[in-house]
């Protein structure tokens, strides 16, 4: 978890408010410091001051997808962004070419579902 390396804030998004509630819970009796969580959609957030974002969406259809690619691009340049299952360059989206996001590596993953491939792209400038 970032929030315990000296210098990284980290902000955790959800839809689900009983999730954030949960989270915030947990948060406070580990007493966790540089964490934050917000009850917001990932599809319409503002990224220009993130350094690495995390995506598991593994569930999302492609739709959720373009719409989380043009939030994306408000992410600043050589911003780190992992996402699981999928690259963000696999879904065509209309307006934002694909070199945006380019891949700099791809890792196996092993989750208690399955196994799968976690994609590290970077912001292009």
């Amino acid at each position: 978890m970032l929030s315990c390396v000296k210098g990284f804030h980290t902000v955790g998004l959800d839809l689900n408010s009983v999730f954030i509630e949960n989270a915030e819970r947990i948060r406070q009796k580990l007493n966790v410091e540089n964490l934050t969580f917000k009850h917001a959609n990932m599809m319409t957030q503002d990224y220009s001051d993130a350094s690495l974002i995390y995506v598991y969406g593994t569930a999302l259809s492609d739709a959720a997808i373009r719409n989380l690619k043009k939030a994306l691009t408000s992410a600043p340049p050589n911003c780190v962004i992992i996402t699981i299952s999928y690259a963000l360059n696999d879904i065509e989206t209309a307006g934002i070419h694909d070199a945006i996001f380019p891949v700099q590596q791809v890792l196996p993953m092993r989750f208690v579902w399955g196994d799968t491939d976690a994609f590290i792209q970077t912001r292009a400038p």
